[in-house]
């Protein structure tokens, strides 16, 4: 069985990272890191960008990350792609080797920032014998990039913020795909989760399917979703418009009723789980958007789902 591995950060690709990030602040409730212009990161090469990071949570972040200008050419590529929204999560990872040999054995290659496949003797940390950053292939992953890093780099870092502090945070990243297995085999060979939940969620509904969900951190949750037939709308609607990949993230805040208030009045959608026009009063757990190329979940917790 493969190491276990948690999640740490959320990365979205976006191309003015000011009014992303504005949005995250004054609306959902964030706060970055630190105060002030970002740093470019990479500088002088193709895969430069700069980058806000928000805590979500213990050892989670929020990162959101645009190009510099023309000379971003590997940002820019991907904005180009696929456009704004959700590009990649990290995982924390604790042996090198096992993960290459797990991905290795389901056809899936590794690649570095600048793009090249890694293979055993190429860049490495000398802490873990392993390379610093690598991306899982993205047409093997559900069409995001998986980004694992090494324990030495990625984790766990030292902050004082946690959910019982932070009036928001990172409850769920779910990601829709049209058979299960496949992605099953992903999250458990190669980073050994084990599935905490795998079941029929929202019977008799038009949102049915078929969901595993796996712990990867404290209250944070991957959860894999897929239709079970004609029946799951929803989902089925989901996948014909953007394809399988990541459908939302949830944030779960006490302050829920405010974050909805804000959307609406900047103009974002708001559906209930069903997707229909959400209307107070029926239980806030509500989806918004897509907000910069990305939906949004946002629960008030406790909160039970109403046709689990």
């Amino acid at each position: 069985m493969a190491p276990y591995h948690y999640i740490s950060e959320v990365c979205l690709y976006v191309k003015d990272i000011e009014p992303v990030q504005q949005f995250y602040e004054e609306v959902v409730g964030l706060k970055r890191v630190r105060e002030g212009k970002p740093d470019p990161t990479f500088p002088g090469t193709p895969a430069s960008f700069h980058m806000y990071t928000n805590p979500m949570g213990p050892n989670v972040f929020l990162n959101v990350l645009g190009p510099l200008g023309p000379e971003s050419v590997m940002v820019n590529r991907r904005l180009e792609q696929v456009g704004e929204g959700f590009n990649h999560c990290n995982f924390v990872a604790d042996n090198w080797y096992k993960v290459y040999a797990y991905s290795a054995a389901l056809g899936i290659r590794m690649i570095v920032p600048t793009g090249e496949v890694w293979k055993p003797g190429g860049p490495f940390s000398e802490e873990t014998g392993g390379p610093l950053c690598v991306y899982l292939d993205p047409r093997k992953t559900q069409k995001f990039f998986i980004e694992v890093m090494d324990v030495y780099m990625g984790g766990p870092n030292q902050t004082a913020d946690s959910k019982q502090t932070l009036p928001t945070y990172l409850s769920e990243v779910c990601v829709f795909v049209r058979d299960i297995e496949p992605a099953r085999r992903i999250y458990e060979d190669i980073f050994g989760l084990k599935a905490e939940r795998d079941e029929v969620i929202f019977k008799g509904s038009p949102a049915v399917n078929n969901m595993v969900s796996y712990p990867v951190g404290p209250n944070v949750f991957l959860s894999v979703c897929a239709p079970i037939g004609p029946e799951s709308i929803v989902v089925n609607k989901a996948l014909e418009k953007r394809g399988e990949g990541v459908d939302h993230i949830c944030f779960a805040s006490r302050d829920a009723e405010k974050i909805v208030e804000k959307c609406r009045a900047r103009g974002f959608p708001i559906n209930d789980v069903e997707g229909q026009p959400w209307e107070h009063g029926k239980g806030l757990n509500c989806f918004v958007g897509p907000v910069y190329g990305l939906v949004l979940q946002i629960v008030k917790p406790p909160y039970e789902l109403e046709y689990m």
